[in-house]
């Protein structure tokens, strides 16, 4: 079969989407559980095999061309570690994890994981940014009735700070769900 048949370009997904995809894929590796991809594999059907290896080739592939900068605000779920550090270790996207720098090395260490070292890791706590995401927090939610006291709490919360990252364009995009 050629290449060009089972092309992602006619579905027009973009590459947050991709790395999205190739997380997801990881993901459900480094879980251990029957995800669909698994299923496949164990249905026998070698030619629906060869077009899902085709499909995650190409998005892996569409993924690395133009890296994305992925916040991972759950930094110190297993699934969540595991699965960052194939990604890192494959190059697919640029990862900001937020936790615990110490926290999180420490889990990476407990469980063999050799590529976390290669992301950004923020801890809210002693984020040298929380001023400024708390501020931009504070404009974006003053009509509705924040106040700087709370943008300044909220910005301790990882999802919220995730996404304040992404809105002030340190990042790209997020991925999340496995706690929350």
């Amino acid at each position: 079969r050629s290449r060009s048949r089972h092309s992602l370009a006619p579905i027009g997904l973009n590459l947050r989407i991709y790395v999205t995809c190739v997380f997801i894929i990881y993901y459900g590796v480094c879980i251990g559980k029957k995800c669909n991809f698994v299923a496949l594999l164990l249905s026998g059907d070698y030619n629906l095999i060869y077009i899902a290896m085709e499909l995650m080739e190409q998005i892996i592939a569409r993924a690395k061309e133009n890296k994305q900068r992925i916040v991972l605000p759950e930094g110190t779920e297993e699934r969540t570690l595991k699965a960052a550090d194939r990604v890192l270790a494959d190059g697919v996207a640029d990862l900001v994890i937020i936790g615990n720098k110490q926290e999180i090395e420490g889990l990476a260490a407990q469980w063999g994981l050799k590529n976390i070292s290669k992301a950004t890791i923020i801890d809210p706590e002693n984020n040298p940014k929380k001023d400024e995401y708390a501020n931009l927090l504070f404009e974006l939610r003053k009509n509705k009735g924040m106040t700087i006291e709370e943008a300044q709490k909220k910005v301790l919360d990882p999802l919220y700070l995730g996404c304040l990252i992404i809105k002030s364009g340190d990042a790209d995009g997020q991925i999340s769900g496995a706690l929350s």
